[in-house]
């Protein structure tokens, strides 16, 4: 169930944000960057909260952590650190917790 939700909302942030960027403004161009950051991180902590848990599932997660983290350090660096400092938490959150959880996972499927 909240996997559903997340991932739901998530692929809306991600269109909103392509239609957006599409439009070409500086504005659009700015609001897209930030819905794109916190769909990929709403996007990743979907795929973890995911039952039962799949190692694909966890492996894009740590890739979309990855640059949700990337983005939001944009953010940080431009002098924003209001909208983009919970991204970035909780982009690294996603790629320990998304890491741990693959190496368990492949630890149980071997043995």
């Amino acid at each position: 169930m909240l996997a559903g939700v997340l991932l739901t909302f998530a692929s809306l942030l991600l269109g909103v944000a392509g239609l957006l960027w599409w439009e070409g403004t500086s504005w659009g161009t700015l609001i897209a960057s930030f819905l794109a950051m916190w769909g990929g991180l709403f996007a990743a902590w979907g795929l973890l909260a995911l039952r039962p848990p799949r190692l694909a599932a966890c492996i894009v997660a740590v890739l979309l952590g990855t640059a949700s983290t990337g983005f939001s350090v944009l953010w940080l660096v431009g002098g924003w650190w209001p909208w983009g400092i919970g991204c970035t938490v909780g982009g690294a959150a996603a790629i320990v917790v998304g890491l741990w959880r693959a190496r368990r996972l492949r630890e149980t499927h071997s043995s």
